[in-house]
């Protein structure tokens, strides 16, 4: 929020912007209960990584990936990664390609009108 002079005294504005993808994200694992480490090993499972990529790049063995894809798989209801993938696609992505919503230059859903500050 942002105070602004008006005539009869302060007045406040404020600036509603569409969520970025990796708010979005948050909030998607947040609802599921994943750790932190959830967190990581199913945004890499999601973008297709194998098992053995996964533990390399995390510094954690394939026996550890298996388990946190496990505990994922529970807590989101999915049995396997594609499955993984299309429900968090089906629950939460499509309904705002539904609804029209198109990738744009500042992120998936970020709406066409908002420009982010140059940084």
């Amino acid at each position: 929020m942002t105070p602004v002079s008006g005539a009869g005294g302060p007045v406040v504005a404020v600036i509603i912007e569409g969520a970025r993808p990796v708010v979005v994200s948050d909030v998607i694992a947040g609802a599921h209960g994943l750790t932190a480490r959830e967190r990581d090993v199913t945004g890499l499972a999601a973008l297709g990584r194998s098992t053995r990529q996964i533990a390399n790049e995390l510094g954690i063995s394939p026996f550890t990936v298996a388990d946190h894809l496990k505990s994922v798989f529970a807590k989101v209801g999915v049995r396997s990664r594609s499955e993984l993938v299309a429900a968090i696609y089906h629950r939460h992505y499509e309904p705002r390609a539904d609804e029209g919503a198109h990738p744009g230059p500042y992120g998936w859903y970020l709406d066409q009108n908002v420009v982010s500050p140059a940084v």
